[in-house]
């Protein structure tokens, strides 16, 4: 089970790093630390979505570059 808990946090984008501390609590309380769970996966989407806003200010500001370089080049 907590192998396969791991396997399916890393798809969704954790470390090994990451799970250190959670698997740790699941192995010596023989619980899954849901507290603990909670904040990590928060902060997972906390994380995802500014690199998610950092991506679409990429793709603006290359869609800007794009119209730009063709009306200076036309």
């Amino acid at each position: 089970m907590v192998i396969s808990m791991i396997r399916q946090a890393q798809t969704l984008g954790f470390s090994l790093k990451e799970l250190k501390d959670i698997v740790s609590k699941k192995i010596t309380d023989q619980k899954l630390p849901l507290p603990l769970v909670s904040a990590h996966i928060d902060d997972k989407i906390t994380e995802l979505k500014k690199e998610s806003e950092a991506l679409q200010s990429k793709i603006i500001k290359l869609n800007q570059f794009k119209i730009d370089l063709i009306k200076e080049f036309s």
